[in-house]
């Protein structure tokens, strides 16, 4: 398991027993509202977590997650978290995102992040990202960026980056910068640059 961040749950957001939390173990399919300290669902469409933990979820639909910790989710379609960590998501299409902690994305449509962290994304495509920090960037094609560091991009196709530090971009292509700096740009097309610091 993952940690909360040096953080404790409020002691009024605790189970009222030990029986309510550990109610749920595992769920093949979620259909309403759940409610344990740990969660381990295999298929979730249009449900609501307010456990402690959820482990791994295979398929999110629409749901909305509320719980302290989501270890991993393979797809996630429409839904919108709220947890303290997200480690992991290989498919993220329309889904809004406002967890602490997301270490990795495969593959993002359409998506919001406000999370304070995103250290890897492969493709990106008309993604919105306010968290504090995202390492890596592979494609990004029409995307915002407001967050403190983004280390490298590859392909940065009309976007926007309004972040702290972007060290590395490959090819830029009628993008807009206030960052604050921007180490090495190897193509720029078009591109407007308000940094407030280059050092180059």
């Amino acid at each position: 398991m993952i940690s909360y961040n040096g953080k404790e749950p409020p002691r009024d957001e605790m189970p009222d027993s030990k029986n309510d939390a550990m109610a749920v173990r595992r769920a093949t399919a979620c259909s309403g509202w759940t409610k344990s300290r740990r969660i381990v669902a295999i298929l979730s469409y249009g449900c609501t977590f307010e456990a402690w933990c959820i482990d791994e979820i295979v398929v999110s639909y629409g749901s909305t997650f509320d719980a302290w910790c989501i270890d991993a989710i393979v797809v996630s379609i429409g839904s919108t978290f709220e947890a303290w960590c997200i480690d992991a998501i290989v498919v993220c299409i329309g889904s809004t995102f406002e967890a602490w902690c997301i270490d990795a994305i495969v593959v993002s449509y359409g998506c919001t992040f406000e999370a304070r962290c995103i250290d890897a994304i492969v493709v990106s495509i008309g993604c919105t990202f306010e968290a504090r920090c995202i390492d890596a960037i592979v494609v990004s094609i029409g995307s915002t960026f407001e967050a403190w560091c983004i280390d490298a991009i590859v392909v940065a196709f009309g976007c926007t980056f309004e972040t702290w530090c972007i060290d590395a971009i490959v090819v830029s292509f009628g993008c807009t910068f206030e960052a604050w700096c921007i180490d090495a740009i190897i193509k720029v097309y078009s591109s407007l640059f308000i940094p407030l610091n280059l050092n180059y």
